[in-house]
Formats: structure tokens, sequence, C-alpha cells
């Protein structure tokens, strides 16, 4: 039986340092994603799941993963949750496509209970008036998303606080290019303006698995930030202040005069 599970996908890109000072509501960007009815079909299979109904629940299997290991793929994923109520259910992620007549929704559940975390993920799709499930899995987690993928800065390897020293020194420089942009009699000032705050190229590192990647075809304005989906794990980024140092080089150059405050 193949089974698929998904994240959202809905990424939001900050300024680093206001990223430090403050973070969005995720549920509420979940609830403003998630259609009511995709979430109610979602948690209505899994409640069927939690009380051994497998049948009702392969009646709506996609003929592509029926086989003979169905009934104990099932029984072992309901083996998963204990014999409680949640304390919790929430969206942790949502997914939609749309081909034709055809849409498709992948939605994560993350399921709190006294002593243990459970995500559950459900693949649904709708056309010519029926609903068949393309992907159903659960695993076990340590803790909630939103605690375990948190943004925090103990535990910094080098490689995180090497990116992130750069991208506050990066955003700051920009800032400094861009206010001395502003105060210059110079020509195609809103030009410069833009430029001051490019950078070109990209380190990013994933805050929790510490993964670094490089991307030198990529610009950023301004040339440090972060990015993540909802209870997602954050990614830094820092970008080379190609246009911050053009502009500086440039004014000390002509020796262009700014204006006094």
């Amino acid at each position: 039986m193949r089974l698929l599970h998904g994240q959202a996908i809905c990424s939001a890109n900050l300024v680093l340092l206001l990223v430090l000072l403050a973070g969005c509501d995720q549920a509420n960007l979940m609830r403003e994603m998630t259609a009511p009815e995709d979430e109610s079909a979602a948690i209505n299979y899994v409640d069927l799941l939690r009380q051994n109904k497998f049948d009702q629940i392969e009646k709506d299997l996609d003929h592509s993963l029926e086989d003979a290991g169905t009934q104990s793929m099932l029984a072992s994923m309901a083996g998963l949750f204990p014999n409680q109520q949640p304390v919790s259910v929430k969206v942790v992620g949502m997914q939609g496509f749309r081909d034709g007549a055809f849409s498709s929704v992948n939605i994560t559940l993350e399921y709190e209970f006294p002593e243990k975390w459970l995500l559950a993920n459900v693949v649904t799709k709708r056309g010519s008036g029926s609903v068949t499930i393309t992907g159903f899995h659960v695993y076990e987690i340590s803790d909630s998303l939103e605690h375990r993928n948190r943004f925090t800065l103990a535990d910094m390897s080098v490689g995180k606080f090497t990116t992130l020293l750069f991208a506050v020194v990066a955003v700051v420089l920009s800032l400094y290019a861009f206010v001395v942009c502003i105060r210059t009699n110079l020509k195609r000032k809103w030009l410069w303006s833009i430029v001051s705050l490019l950078g070109v190229g990209q380190l990013s590192i994933n805050w929790i698995t510490g993964e670094a990647r490089i991307n030198a075809l990529a610009f950023h304005l301004p040339p440090g930030g972060a990015t993540a989906t909802p209870y997602g794990p954050w990614v830094v980024y820092v970008s080379l202040p190609v246009g911050a140092i053009l502009f500086l080089l440039l004014r000390d150059a002509q020796r262009l005069p700014v204006k006094q405050v």
C-alpha cells in the first residue's frame, strides 16, 4: 500500500532583524488556508481509523492503494493512537492542487495526547461527485511541531552562528547604504536606493537540521532574512550585499555630498 504524506507550502519571507523580534500566529494562518469541509473530512477519516472502522475507510480508498496488506497497514496505524481522547487536534499542514475537474487536498493533522504526539496525513481527491483517499499516513513525533521548529538561539553550531552573524551584518550594511543614499545628492536616486538593498547569491541554513545550501543565482532585497512554512523549520539566509558595496564605493569615488540632518 503506497502511503503519502505532505506538509503545507506556504512560506513567509521576513527581514531577519524583524524575525528575531516578532512572529506570526501559525494557527490563524492555517485556519485561513484550510477549508472547514476539508479539515472535517480529514478528521473524520482519522476518527474512523481510531475506531478501527477500516471497512469504511477502504471503501473510499483509491484503487491504486488497495492490496492484500491494506487491513494490516491500517491496523498498524490505528495502533499508534492511545485509548484516550486527544488534548488537541489542529491542522499543521495543507496543500491543494487542481487538475481540470479534479482537486486534491493534502492535510496534516497534529494530535496531542497526554503522553505522546502524533501526525496524521490524509490526502483526498474530489471530482465527479465522489471523494477518494489517495494517501493516508500516521507517525509519532517527539514533541509538537511548533515547539520542535521554534526559532531559538540556544545551542547554536558554528555554521548557524556564522550565517546569522553575516545576515545581520549584511542587513545593517544595506540599511546604512540605503539611508545614506536617500540623503545623498545624486542622479537616479530612486534606482540607487533600490540597488543599495540588493543582495546577490545565497547561503542558507536550516535552523533545525543545520543543513546548509548555496545558490549562486539568487537575488534578495534585503540581503538577509529567514523563511519558514507554518509549523515548519526556519531557514536563515544571507546574500552578498553587492548593491550596498557598489553604492558606497561610488559615493566615495565621486565624493558625493550628503545632506546634514
